[in-house]
Protein backbone atom coordinates (compact mmCIF):
# COMPACT_ATOMS: atom_id res chain seq x y z
CA UNK A 1 0.00 0.00 0.00
CA UNK A 2 2.37 2.31 1.01
CA UNK A 3 4.33 1.47 -2.43
CA UNK A 4 1.05 2.33 -4.47
CA UNK A 5 0.81 5.96 -2.60
CA UNK A 6 4.82 6.28 -3.76
CA UNK A 7 4.14 5.50 -6.63
CA UNK A 8 1.05 8.14 -7.06
CA UNK A 9 3.06 11.01 -5.49
CA UNK A 10 6.22 10.57 -7.46
CA UNK A 11 3.49 10.32 -10.84
CA UNK A 12 1.91 13.50 -9.79
CA UNK A 13 5.52 14.89 -9.67
CA UNK A 14 6.34 14.02 -13.03
CA UNK A 15 3.08 15.49 -14.60
CA UNK A 16 3.63 18.80 -12.63
CA UNK A 17 7.71 18.70 -13.98
CA UNK A 18 6.00 18.25 -17.69
CA UNK A 19 5.90 21.15 -20.20
CA UNK A 20 3.21 22.84 -19.61
CA UNK A 21 1.05 23.45 -22.96
CA UNK A 22 1.56 26.70 -24.74
CA UNK A 23 -1.54 29.04 -23.77
CA UNK A 24 -2.63 30.79 -26.55
CA UNK A 25 -4.35 34.19 -26.41
CA UNK A 26 -4.48 35.66 -29.87
CA UNK A 27 -5.84 39.00 -28.93
CA UNK A 28 -2.96 39.28 -26.44
CA UNK A 29 -0.43 38.89 -29.52
CA UNK A 30 -1.91 41.48 -31.44
CA UNK A 31 -2.08 43.71 -28.88
CA UNK A 32 2.33 43.34 -28.77
CA UNK A 33 2.00 43.01 -32.50
CA UNK A 34 -0.10 46.41 -33.40
CA UNK A 35 2.83 48.03 -30.60
CA UNK A 36 5.32 46.50 -32.24
CA UNK A 37 4.42 47.86 -35.55
CA UNK A 38 4.30 51.41 -33.79
CA UNK A 39 7.62 51.47 -32.52
CA UNK A 40 8.95 50.39 -35.51
CA UNK A 41 7.35 53.26 -37.62
CA UNK A 42 9.18 55.66 -34.43
CA UNK A 43 12.48 53.66 -35.16
CA UNK A 44 12.20 52.00 -32.02
CA UNK A 45 13.59 48.70 -33.34
CA UNK A 46 15.13 46.55 -30.33
CA UNK A 47 11.50 48.05 -28.55
CA UNK A 48 9.81 46.57 -31.32
CA UNK A 49 11.70 43.45 -31.68
CA UNK A 50 10.44 42.83 -27.92
CA UNK A 51 6.88 43.22 -29.11
CA UNK A 52 7.15 40.94 -31.74
CA UNK A 53 8.91 38.74 -29.21
CA UNK A 54 5.73 38.88 -26.41
CA UNK A 55 3.37 38.43 -30.00
CA UNK A 56 5.21 35.52 -31.08
CA UNK A 57 5.07 34.11 -27.28
CA UNK A 58 0.94 34.70 -27.14
CA UNK A 59 0.14 33.05 -30.39
CA UNK A 60 3.58 31.35 -31.71
CA UNK A 61 1.67 30.33 -34.98
CA UNK A 62 0.90 33.47 -36.70
CA UNK A 63 3.45 33.70 -39.58
CA UNK A 64 3.06 37.49 -39.93
CA UNK A 65 4.61 37.83 -36.20
CA UNK A 66 8.13 36.12 -37.25
CA UNK A 67 8.40 37.90 -40.93
CA UNK A 68 7.39 41.73 -39.12
CA UNK A 69 10.31 40.26 -36.61
CA UNK A 70 12.33 39.74 -39.17
CA UNK A 71 11.92 42.70 -41.14
CA UNK A 72 13.24 44.40 -38.34
CA UNK A 73 16.03 42.50 -37.67
CA UNK A 74 16.94 42.60 -41.48
CA UNK A 75 16.48 46.60 -40.75
CA UNK A 76 19.05 45.88 -38.22
CA UNK A 77 21.71 44.13 -41.13
CA UNK A 78 20.61 40.77 -39.00
CA UNK A 79 20.62 39.01 -41.78
CA UNK A 80 20.80 35.50 -40.49
CA UNK A 81 18.21 35.85 -37.81
CA UNK A 82 16.43 37.27 -40.75
CA UNK A 83 16.49 34.61 -42.72
CA UNK A 84 15.98 32.06 -40.44
CA UNK A 85 12.48 34.22 -39.20
CA UNK A 86 11.66 34.34 -42.74
CA UNK A 87 11.93 30.57 -42.82
CA UNK A 88 9.68 29.57 -40.56
CA UNK A 89 7.10 32.64 -41.48
CA UNK A 90 7.22 30.29 -45.04
CA UNK A 91 6.94 26.97 -42.63
CA UNK A 92 3.28 28.38 -40.94
CA UNK A 93 1.93 30.30 -44.83
CA UNK A 94 3.93 28.36 -47.40
CA UNK A 95 1.88 30.38 -49.83
CA UNK A 96 2.74 34.08 -48.52
CA UNK A 97 4.76 35.56 -51.81
CA UNK A 98 5.68 38.62 -49.56
CA UNK A 99 7.77 35.99 -47.47
CA UNK A 100 9.51 34.65 -50.83
CA UNK A 101 10.83 38.08 -51.43
CA UNK A 102 12.09 38.64 -47.69
CA UNK A 103 13.82 35.66 -47.83
CA UNK A 104 15.78 36.38 -50.94
CA UNK A 105 16.81 39.70 -49.74
CA UNK A 106 17.99 38.33 -46.94
CA UNK A 107 19.74 35.32 -49.12
CA UNK A 108 20.73 38.08 -51.29
CA UNK A 109 22.39 40.08 -48.34
CA UNK A 110 24.24 37.08 -47.17
CA UNK A 111 25.82 36.59 -50.25
CA UNK A 112 24.34 33.68 -51.56
CA UNK A 113 22.81 35.62 -54.98
CA UNK A 114 21.67 31.81 -55.95
CA UNK A 115 19.21 31.01 -53.20
CA UNK A 116 17.92 34.90 -53.64
CA UNK A 117 17.38 34.12 -57.33
CA UNK A 118 15.09 30.53 -56.34
CA UNK A 119 12.94 32.27 -53.56
CA UNK A 120 11.98 35.75 -56.16
CA UNK A 121 11.22 32.49 -58.47
CA UNK A 122 9.01 30.89 -55.88
CA UNK A 123 7.03 34.07 -55.15
CA UNK A 124 6.28 34.81 -58.58
CA UNK A 125 5.00 31.67 -59.39
CA UNK A 126 2.95 31.02 -56.44
CA UNK A 127 0.28 33.96 -56.48
CA UNK A 128 -0.45 36.27 -59.49
CA UNK A 129 -0.45 39.44 -57.56
CA UNK A 130 0.86 43.13 -56.70
CA UNK A 131 3.83 41.28 -54.78
CA UNK A 132 4.86 39.83 -57.76
CA UNK A 133 6.03 43.18 -59.29
CA UNK A 134 8.71 43.16 -56.34
CA UNK A 135 10.13 40.14 -57.13
CA UNK A 136 10.26 40.91 -60.75
CA UNK A 137 11.82 43.91 -59.67
CA UNK A 138 14.18 42.00 -57.74
CA UNK A 139 15.41 39.78 -60.32
CA UNK A 140 15.90 42.44 -63.05
CA UNK A 141 18.44 44.10 -60.54
CA UNK A 142 20.28 40.66 -60.36
CA UNK A 143 20.40 40.35 -63.83
CA UNK A 144 21.52 43.80 -64.35
CA UNK A 145 24.20 43.20 -62.03
CA UNK A 146 25.13 40.37 -63.81
CA UNK A 147 25.30 42.55 -67.14
CA UNK A 148 22.39 39.96 -68.92
CA UNK A 149 20.81 43.10 -69.90
CA UNK A 150 18.34 41.56 -72.25
CA UNK A 151 16.34 39.08 -69.50
CA UNK A 152 16.85 42.37 -67.33
CA UNK A 153 14.93 44.75 -69.63
CA UNK A 154 12.64 41.76 -69.88
CA UNK A 155 11.45 41.45 -66.16
CA UNK A 156 11.25 45.14 -65.28
CA UNK A 157 8.91 45.33 -68.27
CA UNK A 158 7.35 42.34 -66.40
CA UNK A 159 7.19 44.01 -63.33
CA UNK A 160 5.80 47.42 -65.39
CA UNK A 161 2.43 45.29 -65.93
CA UNK A 162 1.63 44.62 -62.70
CA UNK A 163 2.55 47.94 -61.33
CA UNK A 164 2.81 50.34 -64.33
CA UNK A 165 2.65 53.84 -62.10
CA UNK A 166 6.00 52.44 -60.45
CA UNK A 167 8.41 54.72 -61.05
CA UNK A 168 11.61 52.65 -59.51
CA UNK A 169 11.04 50.55 -61.88
CA UNK A 170 10.86 52.68 -65.02
CA UNK A 171 13.96 54.24 -63.35
CA UNK A 172 15.46 51.01 -63.23
CA UNK A 173 14.66 50.18 -66.97
CA UNK A 174 16.21 53.33 -67.97
CA UNK A 175 19.28 52.60 -66.52
CA UNK A 176 20.04 49.67 -68.14
CA UNK A 177 18.81 51.41 -71.82
CA UNK A 178 21.95 53.48 -70.63
CA UNK A 179 24.33 51.07 -70.14
CA UNK A 180 23.06 49.53 -73.33
CA UNK A 181 23.60 52.81 -75.15
CA UNK A 182 19.96 53.05 -76.04
CA UNK A 183 19.73 56.68 -75.18
CA UNK A 184 16.02 57.56 -76.79
CA UNK A 185 14.46 55.08 -74.93
CA UNK A 186 16.20 56.07 -71.44
CA UNK A 187 15.56 59.40 -72.15
CA UNK A 188 11.88 58.49 -72.78
CA UNK A 189 11.38 56.10 -70.08
CA UNK A 190 12.71 58.84 -67.71
CA UNK A 191 10.71 61.56 -68.73
CA UNK A 192 7.55 59.16 -68.41
CA UNK A 193 8.81 58.34 -64.98
CA UNK A 194 9.08 62.54 -64.11
CA UNK A 195 5.43 62.91 -65.55
CA UNK A 196 4.72 60.17 -62.72
CA UNK A 197 6.93 61.99 -60.28
CA UNK A 198 8.19 65.48 -61.12
CA UNK A 199 10.03 65.32 -57.90
CA UNK A 200 11.39 61.92 -59.26
CA UNK A 201 15.08 62.28 -57.67
CA UNK A 202 16.32 59.09 -59.53
CA UNK A 203 14.63 60.46 -62.68
CA UNK A 204 16.59 63.66 -62.91
CA UNK A 205 20.01 62.23 -61.80
CA UNK A 206 19.73 59.50 -64.53
CA UNK A 207 18.57 61.74 -67.14
CA UNK A 208 21.75 63.79 -66.43
CA UNK A 209 23.45 60.60 -66.62
CA UNK A 210 21.96 60.13 -70.27
CA UNK A 211 23.21 63.38 -71.32
CA UNK A 212 26.31 63.23 -69.79
CA UNK A 213 27.28 60.00 -71.68
CA UNK A 214 26.28 62.02 -75.01
CA UNK A 215 28.40 64.78 -73.60
CA UNK A 216 25.19 66.87 -73.63
CA UNK A 217 26.94 68.74 -71.17
CA UNK A 218 24.68 71.63 -70.36
CA UNK A 219 21.22 69.59 -70.48
CA UNK A 220 23.56 67.19 -67.82
CA UNK A 221 24.27 69.98 -65.84
CA UNK A 222 20.83 71.08 -65.95
CA UNK A 223 19.18 67.44 -64.68
CA UNK A 224 22.20 67.42 -62.16
CA UNK A 225 21.26 70.88 -60.59
CA UNK A 226 17.21 69.70 -60.66
CA UNK A 227 18.05 66.04 -58.64
CA UNK A 228 20.52 68.62 -55.73
CA UNK A 229 17.21 70.69 -55.65
CA UNK A 230 15.09 67.90 -54.57
CA UNK A 231 17.87 66.35 -52.43
CA UNK A 232 20.77 68.60 -51.81
CA UNK A 233 22.23 65.87 -49.55
CA UNK A 234 22.18 63.38 -52.93
CA UNK A 235 26.10 63.48 -53.11
CA UNK A 236 26.72 61.93 -56.01
CA UNK A 237 24.93 64.29 -58.03
CA UNK A 238 27.68 66.93 -56.95
CA UNK A 239 30.57 64.37 -58.20
CA UNK A 240 28.78 64.14 -61.33
CA UNK A 241 27.92 67.75 -61.75
CA UNK A 242 31.88 68.24 -60.63
CA UNK A 243 33.01 66.03 -63.51
CA UNK A 244 30.83 67.82 -65.97
CA UNK A 245 32.25 70.95 -65.40
CA UNK A 246 35.38 69.45 -65.60
CA UNK A 247 34.86 68.48 -69.03
CA UNK A 248 33.83 71.52 -69.93
CA UNK A 249 36.97 73.39 -68.31
CA UNK A 250 35.16 75.01 -65.37
CA UNK A 251 38.01 73.90 -63.01
CA UNK A 252 36.31 76.54 -60.43
CA UNK A 253 32.71 75.41 -60.11
CA UNK A 254 33.96 71.32 -60.36
CA UNK A 255 36.17 72.49 -57.24
CA UNK A 256 33.13 74.07 -55.64
CA UNK A 257 30.77 70.91 -56.26
CA UNK A 258 33.44 68.07 -55.38
CA UNK A 259 34.14 70.25 -51.92
CA UNK A 260 30.75 69.79 -51.30
CA UNK A 261 30.42 66.01 -52.05
CA UNK A 262 33.59 65.68 -50.01
CA UNK A 263 32.00 67.77 -46.91
CA UNK A 264 29.52 64.64 -46.72
CA UNK A 265 31.72 62.04 -47.37
CA UNK A 266 35.16 63.09 -46.49
CA UNK A 267 36.47 59.30 -46.60
CA UNK A 268 35.25 58.87 -50.22
CA UNK A 269 38.01 57.79 -52.28
CA UNK A 270 36.97 58.13 -55.43
CA UNK A 271 36.13 62.05 -54.61
CA UNK A 272 39.29 62.11 -52.93
CA UNK A 273 41.50 61.04 -56.06
CA UNK A 274 38.73 63.56 -58.30
CA UNK A 275 40.07 66.59 -56.46
CA UNK A 276 43.54 65.54 -56.41
CA UNK A 277 42.80 65.68 -60.32
CA UNK A 278 41.58 68.93 -60.55
CA UNK A 279 44.29 70.25 -58.64
CA UNK A 280 47.05 68.70 -61.10
CA UNK A 281 44.64 70.60 -64.29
Amino acid sequence: MKHSALFFIVALFLVSCGSPETQIDKEQAEAHYRLGLEFAQNSLLNNSLEEFDLAITNNPGEAKYYRKKGLIQFAMKQYEPAKELFTKSIALDPKNTQSYINLGMANYSLGDKKQAKIDWEKAIDLLPNDDDSKALNNLANLYKEEEKYDLAIQYYEKAMDWAPGNTLFLDNLAEVYRKTKNYDKAEEVLTKSLKLNDRGLLAQFNLGMVYKDQNQLEKAISAFDQSLKINPFYTEAYYQLADVQRIKNDIQSARANIQKALAAEPDNAKYKEFILKLKAS
